[in-house]
């Protein structure tokens, strides 16, 4: 998120915002969006998460999450 007046602490959405920002979103990014939503972790964390969960579930054996 931007920071508020360009410094200090980032701009905090209300649920109305995210839940908007959640329907606006397309394939594949709606799952990492969701999961920095509500974890609070930055995108790029989001985003591996998100791909390790669908290679674990397309998988038949259990994979290690890095």
């Amino acid at each position: 998120m931007p920071k508020v007046n360009g410094k200090g602490q980032a701009a905090i959405l209300t649920n109305d915002q995210i839940d908007a920002v959640i329907q606006l979103c397309k394939k594949p990014y709606c799952f990492a969006v969701e999961i920095a939503a509500f974890t609070g972790c930055r995108m790029g964390e989001a985003l591996q998460l998100s791909q390790a969960v669908a290679l674990h579930f397309q998988s038949e054996r259990d994979r290690k999450i890095p």
